[in-house]
C-alpha cells in the first residue's frame, strides 16, 4: 500500500482558540482534496511536515497487514 499525508500540528497546551483554526485549515484542505485537488501539491502547500513539503506528503510503500489482498 502506497501512503500519503498532510500533517496539521498543534500543540500539547493549545487553546480552544488554536485548535479550532487548525480544524478549518484541516478542513479547508480536506475538502480541496475531494473536489479532486492534486494531492502531493496540497501537501507541498499545507503540511507541517518538512519532509512531506519535499515530497508531496508521500510516506512510501508499506506491506498490506497479514498479507491481505485488495
Amino acid at each position: 500500500m502506497k501512503a500519503r499525508h498532510i500533517l496539521f500540528m498543534l500543540a500539547e497546551n493549545a487553546s480552544k482558540e488554536d485548535e479550532e483554526k487548525v480544524r478549518q485549515k484541516a478542513t479547508a484542505v480536506l475538502q480541496q482534496a475531494r473536489a479532486g485537488a492534486n494531492f502531493s501539491e496540497l501537501a507541498k502547500k499545507n503540511t507541517e511536515d518538512p519532509s512531506g513539503k519535499e515530497n508531496g506528503g508521500d510516506l512510501g510503500i508499506f506491506p498490506r497487514p497479514n498479507g491481505q489482498n485488495p
